[in-house]
């Protein structure tokens, strides 16, 4: 039935039927860490990534949206996804979060992590 919360309280039956569907979240993988060489003469352990290269690895399903960013909160709210090139900010080693969701789903998700890893130059 439908109740209004108003004053004088009113309702009405209704009759019909509801489809109520309820996703699952994807299930992903943990990539592997992203090691690289440190690319500046001055061993700063600042790399550019492209982080797209490791989704395969998170996931193979084509109906999967994933993003990544730079804190916990942003992951789990989908918040301040990273684009393009990901120059870290912390150097030598840098976690990014990782959401994972089905396409038209954004609120069933799923979390991991990826490790950067810059290694200096000999």
């Amino acid at each position: 039935s439908v109740a209004s919360s108003g004053t004088p309280v009113c309702s009405q039956p209704q009759t019909g039927t509801v489809t109520i569907v309820v996703n699952d979240a994807p299930i992903i993988n943990t990539p592997t860490p992203f090691e690289v060489c440190d690319d500046s003469l001055n061993n700063n352990g600042i790399y550019c990534y492209d982080l797209t290269q490791k989704s395969a690895e998170i996931s193979t399903d084509p109906n999967v949206v994933i993003t990544y960013h730079e804190t916990p909160t942003d992951a789990q709210t989908g918040a301040n996804p990273i684009t393009g090139l990901y120059c870290n900010i912390v150097p030598g080693a840098q976690t990014i979060y990782v959401r994972a969701h089905f396409n038209g789903s954004p609120a069933c998700y799923a979390n991991t992590t990826l490790e950067l890893q810059i290694n200096p130059l000999p």
